[in-house]
């Protein structure tokens, strides 16, 4: 389907085939984009929007319409990492795939093309509040 490209950083050109925790979802497909569950799990409008709508209700926040294509791609990316991880808290950052990058940026793509990239923990600080 889409596959794994060139990525900016080398912590970012990993490829779901190099993750242990995908194996099982792999079921001998060459990249997990093709897996119809990452289809409904990350790329599914109607899910991505009931996961913002969930997220800001915990925040007591309310979503405003239309959804950015910024909000739905990190929505997507999170959406990803609970599924395949089942671990997204606070300090906790993990390399996604070179490939699902890719399939959620052509999906909800940034005005411009220009994306901030992974970060991690270390360089992210934290700011309360």
């Amino acid at each position: 389907m889409w596959g794994c490209g060139s990525m900016p950083s080398a912590a970012e050109s990993i490829c779901c085939q190099e993750i242990d925790s995908l194996g099982w979802k792999l079921h001998g497909l060459n990249c997990i984009t093709q897996y119809e569950n990452f289809l409904s799990v990350c790329l599914n409008i109607d899910v991505l929007r009931t996961a913002i709508v969930a997220m800001v209700d915990v925040r007591e926040d309310t979503v405003t319409e239309p959804l950015t294509c910024r909000l739905k791609r990190l929505t997507a990316y999170r959406q990803f990492t609970y599924w395949v991880h089942q671990d997204l808290r606070k300090g906790v950052r993990i390399v996604i795939p070179a490939c699902v990058v890719l399939a959620i940026r052509r999906e909800f793509p940034e005005e411009g093309g220009i994306y901030t990239g992974f970060r991690d923990s270390v360089t992210v600080p934290y700011l309360p509040g």
